[in-house]
């Protein structure tokens, strides 16, 4: 993939991950969408927008297939092993993931105690104290949110690092026999998507969009005949009004019908999206070049990780405190002041992740080599036994 189209995929994230924070600070400070008293056309885009928060979750696994899959492929392909590649995205991971959890728990024990009158973790029907215990705690380090446990307090995002995780592990199964061993690894790695799919029938869509992203990633290069990008932008605009329309009319169909639905729309956004990147694959233009403006948008882009594991149990403390002592209303109508403290809540969960970001440089720092590399051979020792197991008749 060239790095103009990756510089382009980078600016995709920041925004999948702007939405994501935007939808939920707006549902804790501004009126639902059906209450807002003057609908004026400002509204009703501030509101489309802000309202895209469970597309933006689709499209942060598209563009992960697409990034975190699609660049390692072609070495694992060739006969790489994939458990390098294991070992040195899961240790990232756990970095960001513990202090995470740490720092998400404490918010959230301090602003039940200080601010439970506020409103907001009552809002939060993930913050109630039986999401705050051991066992949960234990399942969230597992990576088994939302599959096997909640989310750890109030941290509903996490879910998407749990579904990233095993979608990138599935992977890698089907290359960790080999060239020669591609068949019986792909059994194998169709084996365990089953199992999850059977466990958390949510993570079916998730999967798919992430298989889709890795599709694009595979075969975009190869594509002789381009889609245009007008075509492909109008595409992607298309299933976000349609995913957006007929989401919001989910509730009032039977219970059994609301999660097929939700599958199809989702899917359908994964593949709008799909067709965007392979439109926008196939745009030419001048190669970024390095400037202040690029290094912001990587700086973002790299921030779209740690704002999904950090953005909940943040967003619940702050608004919980403007509230308690600023008197900050909960669910108001759209004001002049209510988009001020909007702006400066998301300022804070942008801070917030930065220092998580940073947290987790310098546990990357403090690790010793001997101990990562002794880990990594446990690690991947370990990987190792599932292709013995499959070896044996």
């Amino acid at each position: 993939m060239n790095s103009l189209f990756l510089s382009r995929v980078a600016t995709l994230r920041w925004l999948a991950a702007l939405i994501a924070v935007s939808y939920h600070v707006r549902f804790l400070l501004f009126a639902n969408y059906g209450h807002v008293a003057h609908k004026g056309i400002l509204t009703r885009l501030f509101y489309f927008v802000t309202s895209l928060g469970h597309e933006s979750f689709i499209a942060y696994m598209v563009l992960s297939g697409l990034l975190l899959g699609g660049l390692p492929l072609s070495r694992w392909r060739r006969g790489a092993d994939p458990r390098p590649d294991l070992w040195r995205n899961g240790r990232k991971v756990y970095l960001l993931l513990v202090p995470a959890l740490a720092a998400g728990g404490l918010l959230d024990v301090a602003g039940g105690a200080l601010f439970a009158e506020s409103g907001v973790y009552a809002a939060l029907p993930q913050s109630a104290p039986t999401h705050l215990t051991p066992f949960v705690l234990f399942g969230n380090l597992l990576l088994l949110q939302d599959i096997v446990v909640p989310g750890f307090g109030s941290n509903a995002m996490l879910f998407l690092l749990a579904y990233e995780a095993w979608a990138y592990v599935v992977l890698a199964t089907a290359f960790s026999l080999g060239p020669s061993g591609l068949r019986r690894g792909c059994a194998v790695a169709a084996l365990l998507a089953a199992a999850l799919v059977l466990v958390a029938p949510r993570y079916l869509g998730y999967l798919a969009a992430w298989l889709l992203g890795l599709a694009v990633a595979a075969w975009a290069p190869r594509w002789r005949r381009r889609v245009p990008g007008w075509a492909g932008a109008a595409v992607l605009f298309a299933v976000l009004l349609a995913s957006r329309v007929a989401g919001a009319r989910l509730a009032a169909l039977p219970l059994p019908y609301v999660s097929l639905l939700r599958l199809l729309l989702d899917l359908m956004v994964a593949g709008g999206l799909a067709v965007f990147l392979a439109a926008l694959y196939g745009i030419r233009g001048r190669r970024a070049r390095p400037g202040t403006v690029a290094r912001l948008r990587r700086r973002l882009a790299g921030l779209g990780l740690p704002l999904y594991a950090t953005q909940f149990p943040l967003m619940a403390f702050a608004v919980a405190l403007a509230n308690a002592w600023l008197g900050l209303p909960l669910a108001a109508q759209p004001s002049a002041g209510g988009l001020l403290a909007f702006a400066l809540v998301i300022g804070a969960i942008y801070l917030f992740a930065l220092l998580a970001a940073r947290a987790s440089a310098a546990l990357a720092a403090m690790l010793p080599s001997g101990a990562a590399a002794r880990w990594s051979r446990q690690w991947s020792n370990a990987y190792a036994s599932l292709g013995r197991l499959s070896r044996r008749p």
